[in-house]
């Protein structure tokens, strides 16, 4: 092994060397130094943070990084400063997405036509059209890390070579992961897989692939209702065409609850033709099954294959409010000051929390539910417009602001999946840390809102049940769903105190 010096009277290799620390110009801390660079040394970190920030170069009005001082020991360019362009790709001469000695446009585009390209050297149209859609989106240097290894890019390569058909059976696999998921999404919003029932035909798969891996004496039964009653339930309604996000989450635990179901009828020998009120009754005591099961046991009462039982239906209760009016208050103006909370949380956080929106429905908003007026910004989500109050009005034009480019259709609050919403679960992260929930905000906003006005005018503007509101109406007293006049009010306001 090379030596490479001694220090304190011992010999160190190059990889046991101790790199000597200076102050770093930037941070002002001690540390190993990358380069020296504007007015002095930097540290890896802020010469990273340097190097991925780019700016318009006052000299030249380029999109460059500026990591130079000109003669009035400005921030500009190499070119500007009359150094050679370290920095600039040596391909196109872009310092946009530094990435090495190419950009990371160009190694993207590289690493695409490597991945994507068939036996022949070509690209088929879906992969096309994917690479497009790779190239236009704004950080190359993440998808570069993404297109690594996993079982995505293995079956991206097999689509790509022909050897596997792009259906949504492809993407179904045991060992999958989030992966095989994010790519179907990827492929959906790039265009190569139709949009029209991309969820239907992947929830469709699914299930056959699932119901595959059940016993095989029911499979037959499981595969009969899942067609034609869980699926079919699920894409009634959908005014798209599409089942959405929520009903296959339900088509899925349904199905996965009856092969559990029907697993545990054979560990104790219990044919279904011969199940027992008091062996249901047993799988209720062990497991929460009234969402599903009693449906299931009247389609199999209704077509012979199981005999006459009773599953006690979930029924809804009164709705239980935990928060007081204090801690609900506190939350509400910490949502409204605090700028350390992302305003992609502090918005659809606010509106479950003064108008009791759910957060699937807040999370689904697309920008042509926000209309600013100039003078305001009105939310459309019921039969006329609502009109939001100040707080609200400024965190909605922020959200606009940070997403420039998009069209009326697209989502407000964009996921990290392509083409997909804010999953709730983002919001309960940060709501944890707040010390409460997207249910207790959402419970006491409708507590407060059905004790002051009326519940058809609350159904009417927010595009609720009025059964829903009336509920909450008779918990806070104030039972007044037949109260016509306040109808007449067009702008009626929910103020945040």
């Amino acid at each position: 092994m090379t030596v490479a010096s001694h220090v304190d009277g011992r010999w160190h290799c190059l990889n046991c060397y101790p790199t000597p620390t200076r102050r770093c110009v930037s941070c002002g801390k001690d540390k190993k130094i990358a380069v020296v660079i504007m007015s002095g040394p930097h540290c890896f970190a802020c010469h990273n943070r340097v190097l991925r920030n780019p700016a318009s170069c006052p000299g030249c009005d380029q999109v460059r990084i500026l990591a130079f001082l000109d003669d009035t020991a400005e921030a500009v360019c190499a070119v500007c400063a009359g150094q050679p362009a370290r920095y600039a790709c040596r391909r196109c001469g872009g310092e946009e997405h530094y990435y090495g000695r190419l950009c990371g446009r160009c190694t993207l585009e590289d690493r695409c036509t490597e991945l994507l390209a068939g036996p022949d050297g070509t690209l088929s149209e879906p992969m096309r059209a994917l690479r497009d859609h790779l190239l236009a989106r704004p950080r190359p240097a993440q998808i570069i890390k993404w297109l690594r290894h996993g079982p995505h890019i293995d079956l991206l390569g097999e689509i790509a070579s022909g050897r596997t058909p792009l259906i949504a059976v492809s993407f179904v696999q045991t060992h999958g992961g989030k992966g095989l998921d994010y790519l179907h999404a990827l492929l959906v919003d790039a265009g190569a897989i139709p949009r029209d029932r991309a969820n239907t035909d992947l929830l469709e798969a699914w299930t056959a692939r699932t119901i595959g891996d059940a016993p095989a004496g029911h499979r037959r039964v499981l595969t009969t209702y899942t067609r034609w009653v869980l699926l079919r339930r699920a894409q009634q309604g959908c005014g798209t065409g599409d089942i959405t996000p929520g009903a296959a989450n339900h088509v899925k635990a349904a199905t996965r609850g009856l092969i559990a179901f029907l697993t545990w009828l054979d560990e104790h020998d219990t044919p279904l033709d011969a199940v027992t009120q008091g062996r249901v009754e047993q799988f209720l005591a062990v497991r929460s099954a009234q969402r599903w099961l009693p449906q299931f046991l009247g389609w199999a009462q209704e077509r012979g294959v199981a005999p006459r039982l009773e599953v006690p239906a979930l029924v809804p209760g009164l709705p239980n409010i935990t928060a007081s009016e204090r801690d609900h208050e506190q939350t509400i103006a910490t949502l409204v000051r605090d700028d350390t909370i992302p305003v992609d949380v502090r918005l659809p956080c606010l509106l479950i929390a003064v108008y009791g929106f759910t957060a699937a429905r807040i999370l689904t908003l697309q920008h042509a539910h926000l209309h600013d007026t100039g003078d305001a910004v009105d939310l459309h989500v019921g039969d006329r417009p609502l009109r939001l109050p100040e707080p609200l009005t400024d965190l909605a034009r922020t959200q606009l602001a940070r997403h420039p480019d998009a069209g009326p259709q697209d989502w407000l609050f964009p996921g990290r999946q392509p083409g997909r919403p804010r999953h709730p679960l983002y919001l309960t992260g940060q709501l944890r840390m707040l010390g409460t929930s997207i249910s207790a905000l959402q419970k006491t906003a409708r507590f407060r809102l059905a004790g002051a006005v009326p519940a058809k005018v609350l159904a009417d503007m927010l595009d609720f049940n009025v059964t829903m509101f009336e509920t909450y109406a008779r918990l806070a007293g104030a039972n007044r769903g037949d109260y016509p006049a306040l109808r007449s009010h067009q702008s009626e306001q929910f103020p945040i105190e």
